[in-house]
């Protein structure tokens, strides 16, 4: 269905474009700012997903016993970690009134 002259194609490949583009910018700021994630912060993470599911530990990491699974949590991980370092960075700057502009 278009919307607007847009097909859905059109939309989807748009989205996919942005994130790319936004794993990449994450990406390099991960490695300018050496981020990375380490098996402790996996574990801790399996840990919480156990909690927060109400299933034991040993079936959560059954459940990502698979290397790409592995990897896509380490991903996350980073990305959490790669979000949290902008937000402590970020400086508040006051929006200016119309006027000012």
């Amino acid at each position: 269905k278009e919307d607007e002259g847009i097909t859905l194609q059109e939309k989807w490949q748009e989205k996919a474009t942005q994130q790319v583009k936004e794993f990449i910018i994450l990406d390099r700021i991960a490695k300018k700012e050496n981020l990375s994630v380490n098996d402790e912060e996996v574990d801790a993470h399996l840990r919480k997903i156990a909690h927060e599911s109400g299933q034991p530990i040993a079936r959560v990491k059954s459940n990502y016993a698979e290397p790409d699974k592995i990897q896509q949590l380490r991903e996350t991980i980073l990305r959490e970690k790669n979000l949290d370092f902008l937000l402590e960075s970020a400086k508040m700057i006051p929006a200016s009134s119309p006027a000012e502009q």
